[in-house]
């Protein structure tokens, strides 16, 4: 079945086309949201998400893009999952005793989407919720979108009901926060190692 033939049928309410549909568009929005919310809430951002796919099909014009109007639906729900949520601050400690080498390997990285992408997708959760402890919900999801999807900001606002200035005033604002927080652990991280 071509893809305009299955969103023709899931918008006319066909259940089978939309459990084809999931399957043709579930590795890409199921990875993306894997990424984006802790482990223990992968699933109930999962239900959520289908369920907007459901409703938003109607809307939805062939476009040939099905896939990233999936996607973008699922990067709301993961903003939404951190908005209802809150912040938890995550604690150095859940960086673990690899941490340091960890980020050192990521900062030195060609190719940090690879990198991030090339091994288990919870691996470095810790890590990048670490560094993103303190932002607003949606400061985190745009960063998570461009920093480690690599969507444009213009794509990333879109997503999150924003506009493209929004996200590179946001984008700009965070740059050097970040980096600041990731510099200010490594050094950390040194003097404990030469005190040893």
């Amino acid at each position: 079945m071509l893809e305009h033939e299955l969103t023709d049928a899931v918008r006319r309410g066909d259940k089978t086309a939309f459990a084809r549909l999931m399957e043709y568009t579930g590795k890409g929005v199921v990875s993306l949201i894997a990424r984006h919310v802790p482990a223990s809430a992968v699933e109930e951002v999962q239900q959520e998400t289908w369920i907007r796919i459901w409703k938003a099909m109607e809307s939805y014009r062939d476009q040939g893009k099905l896939l990233g109007f999936c996607r973008t639906i699922a990067a709301r729900s993961c903003h939404d999952w951190w908005r209802k949520n809150g912040q938890r601050e995550t604690p150095q400690a859940a960086l673990g005793q690899e941490g340091a080498a960890r980020f050192e390997l990521l900062l030195q990285s060609q190719d940090m989407r690879a990198f991030l992408h090339g091994g288990d997708p919870h691996e470095f959760e810790g890590l990048i919720d670490w560094v993103f402890t303190g932002l607003k919900p949606e400061d985190r999801m745009l960063a998570r979108l461009v920093f480690l999807e690599d969507w444009k900001p213009a794509e990333a606002a879109a997503s999150l009901g924003q506009s493209a200035v929004w996200a590179r005033v946001r984008l700009h604002r965070m740059k050097s926060r970040l980096k600041d927080r990731v510099e200010g652990w490594l050094q950390t991280q040194h003097s404990i190692r030469e005190e040893r």
